[in-house]
């Protein structure tokens, strides 16, 4: 899924929060690390997902059904 495609797009923490949200249907679009605000600078690591609009749901079930 490209950027453009995303009905919806969100910024999560944590695995288990990523996992159930790719069950769901979400679609990982990148994965970055940033410093957190405590004195020990920290690194997190933050999931980038995008939830498909219907026309992109649409047009990926069409296009598995010709496979």
């Amino acid at each position: 899924m490209e950027l453009h495609e995303a009905a919806e797009i969100i910024e999560v923490s944590g695995q288990n929060n990523v996992n159930e949200l790719l069950a769901k249907g979400w679609k990982l679009l990148a994965v970055t690390a940033a410093a957190g605000g405590d004195e020990n600078r920290n690194l997190y690591v933050h999931y980038v997902l995008g939830k498909p609009s219907q026309s992109v749901r649409m047009s990926r079930g069409s296009e598995s059904n010709q496979a």
